[in-house]
């Protein structure tokens, strides 16, 4: 009997102690969970309006100039000419004091600049769902109102993507409810609000499957671009490949030509005359020409990497070096020109080893040596540095380089594909550094502060050497 209580007071302890061990980390493990899952939720929403703000600069304005004009003269309308219930000069007030800032949108400051898109996120919030439900409650749902709340509806629905349509609509809808039941004197629902509120309901509804299909049809149209991309670089090798052959073909012997050239008109020989300065030239023509085909080449591997999945070759991952990939990296990236090879340095001889697809990772750092020089053409000047830095619980690979940087308020969608806020760039390679490390189990980060450093960081896990095939010999 004690010797069976002595067994199920272990197996208590045991589970208890177990218990104990494993909550913190399914408590972390849930906690980085839900991290991810809002800052993904966060980008989805706050990336349309970014994309605005950046593309619509004069549509602010001209939003911005309807809203200075209507608001006070609606004001002096509904109050004098078709007097309605109620009119607030304090919530026009506000109205008008927000277009007017979107009236001078491009004499904002720089500083003031980073915020506009959460500025306007507010102003779309308060200016269409809250102010005209709002004001439709305080009137008592009157058929003026109910008019004018279902305009401000659909042109929310022009504006803007069905998600925020959702998250917008919602809580401004909300918002305006609950301000009503505050300040109102007896605040009651109005008899009109079952019939109003199904057609609202609807619009909302129709609203957002509009928005979500042509969402859809759009990601059609940027995979259909991409296969064409595709088949366009693929046309492109032939001609390449033959440049490339004569390029190397005169590469080869042009300089005996030019040599026996030399001789010839040092031994008095009739032969045109042609000057040195054409002759030094030509070497060099060929040269470049040989470089601009390598430079293409890589370009449109880059293209196709980064237009493919690379989920598909993940079934190909072995032991690798990073060192040796940044080494064969560096090696075959086509500086463009020659002299950015010497704006980059591998700081330190660490190493780590880490299971991957070697071509796919030499793209990866192909990526952000591309940004990196980017950056630095921004700026003027600049230096790239590279840090290999195995650990015991994670390796990082980190890219730093001393160029432009990145405006804070883009730094949330860098990885999101097609997301691109330069002049160049198709917002296709750091999305592909994103899956690439993603589906190796890593993770790829960014800090960067504008106009003096911008670091990615790759955190790959240990290598685990018996779930790793042994490397080709």
């Amino acid at each position: 009997m004690t010797r069976t209580w002595s067994w199920t007071k272990s197996r208590r302890t045991m589970r208890g102690l177990i218990f104990a061990i494993t909550l913190p980390l399914m408590t972390e493990n849930f906690r980085k969970r839900l991290n991810e899952y809002g800052q993904r939720a966060f980008a989805r929403l706050s990336y349309p309006i970014v994309r605005m703000v950046e593309d619509g600069a004069n549509r602010l304005v001209t939003v911005g100039w309807v809203g200075l004009i209507g608001f006070p003269a609606f004001y002096w309308f509904w109050g004098y000419v078709i007097p309605q219930p109620y009119e607030s000069l304090l919530l026009r007030g506000i109205g008008t004091a927000m277009a007017l800032a979107f009236v001078f949108a491009r004499r904002w400051p720089p500083g003031l600049r980073r915020w506009m898109p959460a500025i306007w996120y507010i102003v779309l919030l308060y200016v269409l769902p809250f102010f005209f439900t709002f004001m439709t409650l305080m009137n008592g749902m009157n058929q003026v109102w109910a008019m004018s709340a279902l305009v401000a509806l659909f042109m929310l629905i022009l504006v803007v993507d069905w998600a925020n349509l959702i998250v917008l609509s919602s809580v401004g809808a909300g918002l305006a409810i609950l301000l009503y039941g505050w300040v109102a004197p007896d605040p009651q629902l109005p008899a009109q609000l079952p019939q109003y509120g199904a057609i609202y309901l609807f619009a909302v509804v129709a609203g957002v499957v509009f928005n979500f299909s042509e969402e859809i049809v759009s990601e059609e149209k940027r995979k259909a671009m991409l296969t064409v991309s595709a088949n366009v670089a693929h046309e492109l090798r032939t001609p390449l490949l033959s440049i490339r052959s004569a390029g190397e073909g005169l590469n080869r012997y042009l300089p005996r030509l030019i040599d026996a050239y030399r001789q010839a008109l040092a031994a008095g020989l009739p032969v045109q005359s042609i000057r040195a300065r054409f002759l030094d030239d030509m070497e060099e023509v060929v040269r470049r020409l040989i470089s601009e085909v390598e430079y293409s080449n890589t370009m449109i591997d880059m293209l196709l990497a980064n237009a493919s999945e690379p989920r598909q070759d993940i079934q190909r991952s072995r032991a690798l070096s990073m060192r040796e990939c940044v080494e064969q990296a560096l090696a075959r990236y086509p500086y463009n020109p020659s002299t950015q090879r010497d704006k980059v340095r591998i700081i330190g001889l660490s190493d780590f080893r880490f299971k991957g697809v070697q071509p796919l990772m030499i793209h990866v750092i192909f990526n952000l040596l591309k940004n990196s020089f980017a950056a630095i053409d921004r700026k003027g000047s600049g230096q790239v540095d590279i840090v290999i830095r195995p650990g015991a619980t994670a390796n990082s690979l980190i890219f730093r380089d001393t160029g432009a940087g990145i405006a804070p308020e883009h730094i949330p969608f860098l990885f999101r594909r097609f997301a691109s806020f330069g002049a160049t760039g198709t917002g296709l390679g750091l999305a592909f550094c994103k899956r690439v490390i993603d589906s190796v189990g890593g993770d790829v980060s960014v800090r960067s502060e504008l106009g003096s450093f911008t670091e990615f960081t790759v955190t790959l896990p240990p290598l685990e050497q018996s779930s790793i095939e042994p490397e080709a010999t």
